[in-house]
């Protein structure tokens, strides 16, 4: 699916992705899409619907011709994958994104290659490699590179979600917990694990699809230096990612750090797990600073209370990207109703 994932990355509607994944939509399927299929895989807006069908059509139009006996999705397949100057013109200007970067480091690896078969230690380093991978990718986080026995990760790139530092936390919490049931001939397995967060900018190497895509910035690096504080089977955080995922998990006070390349010394803290909540929301911190703009939809929101409590049914749906606000939005309402009679229902899903 990486190749459609990047097409839809390039046509700015990176967040029809998982639908495209979840239908099994494959590069072959692609010519077949028609307006009905494409409200279908919840593309609602008519001008994403026109966007991705002028796609299509000029993804028909470029395929290179099959030889006799190939198949067209050999052709679309190949068009897909190739290049093109808006690529090249991305892997140059690179992308600014707010992500958290996740550094995982297998502990006592050169210990264990001395002491093992070259053959043995490289089927337990794919075996690391392989466990990292399928947990990372199950939270929405992306592989960025394997480092011998290290691992970076990406969360909020390509794909934004509203709560990447939550994602890349529990991700960490199961690493540990996977990696240490793996099975070997020596000791268990165990990682050490830095997540930081903060702005990077994401761009290829060159402008070849091919080649992997670095964060540039500080964050990538603090999260690698957070992983060197981290004790066997522990994950340090630093003081962004914990703010970001509010109070849903539990952390022990690691003091006042000088980091290697940061200037000042930095509060850490180790990650300990879960706390125990309704939901994301009731996990929000309740010292909240003001809740500052968003006096007109709040106001909105407030009138049509009054309107429900006349017998008039309304429904609302709040729509907007990551991390503005539409759940904190939702949680002043209920503030704002909760001494009136009422019943909340909070659900989570793709």
């Amino acid at each position: 699916m990486s190749n459609i994932n990047n097409w839809l990355l390039e046509l700015g509607l990176a967040q029809y992705a998982p639908s495209f994944e979840r239908n099994a939509i494959t590069p072959d399927l692609l010519e077949k899409l028609n307006d009905s299929d494409l409200k279908e895989l919840g593309v609602d807006l008519l001008g994403h619907r026109k966007r991705l069908l002028q796609a299509i059509e000029s993804l028909q139009k470029n395929s290179v011709p099959a030889p006799a006996g190939n198949k067209r999705s050999t052709q679309l397949g190949h068009a897909l994958a190739q290049p093109d100057a808006s690529d090249n013109t991305l892997a140059a200007a690179g992308e600014r994104r707010q992500i958290t970067v996740l550094f995982c480091d297998l502990v006592d690896s050169t210990q264990m290659s001395a002491s093992m078969d070259p053959e043995d230690m490289r089927q337990i380093i794919q075996t690391y490699h392989t466990v990292c991978q399928s947990v990372i990718e199950s939270y929405g986080g992306k592989v960025a590179q394997f480092l011998g026995d290290g691992v970076m990760a990406y969360f909020g790139w390509p794909i934004a979600h509203e709560n990447e530092a939550e994602r890349a936390l529990r991700s960490a919490l199961e690493l540990v917990t996977a990696i240490k049931a793996v099975q070997t001939n020596s000791t268990p397995l165990q990682v050490r694990i830095g997540i930081a967060s903060g702005p990077v900018v994401v761009s290829r190497t060159n402008g070849a699809r091919n080649n992997i895509m670095l964060a540039v910035g500080e964050t990538p690096n603090l999260a690698a230096r957070l992983q060197t504080l981290a004790e066997a089977g522990h994950i340090v955080v630093a003081p962004l990612t914990r703010k970001l995922a509010k109070n849903l998990f539990r952390y022990s006070d690691k003091g006042l750090q000088q980091l290697k390349g940061i200037q000042a010394p930095m509060q850490i803290w180790q990650l300990e797990g879960e706390e125990i909540t309704s939901g994301r929301i009731a996990g929000e911190d309740a010292a909240h600073t003001a809740f500052v703009g968003r006096e007109s939809e709040t106001a909105q929101l407030k009138q049509l209370w009054s309107h429900i409590l006349l017998g008039q049914g309304k429904v609302v749906v709040l729509i907007g990207e990551p991390g503005i606000g539409k759940s904190r939005t939702a949680r002043l309402l209920e503030e704002h109703i909760a001494n009136e009679d009422h019943a909340c229902l909070r659900m989570q899903a793709s």
